[in-house]
């Protein structure tokens, strides 16, 4: 099986830096699957203005998934361990 790593910051397109840089103004950080999809110049873009289009989601549930990714990237280590979220999530 073919593994996909996760660029970093510096691997990215500048488009996609200034996404990262959003992400963790409104996050705290870039989940694993946005950076993965910043592989491509256009991805992560399109896939953030699908995620952001409008919902038959509550803004509770929306909260959530968001949570979800938040935890599982932590969980993947790209998170600081200092964070308690996925303990408060039930996660451990």
């Amino acid at each position: 099986m073919k593994t996909i790593t996760v660029p970093t910051y510096e691997q990215v397109s500048p488009a996609n830096q200034a996404i990262f840089d959003n992400l963790k103004k409104g996050l705290g950080f870039v989940p694993n699957l946005y950076a993965t999809f910043a592989h491509s110049d256009t991805a992560l873009a399109t896939y953030l203005a699908l995620q952001n289009a409008k919902s038959s989601l509550s803004p509770k549930a929306r909260e959530v998934r968001v949570s979800t990714l938040h935890c599982t990237s932590k969980l993947q280590g790209r998170r600081d361990e200092s964070s308690t979220c996925c303990q408060t999530a039930g996660a451990s």
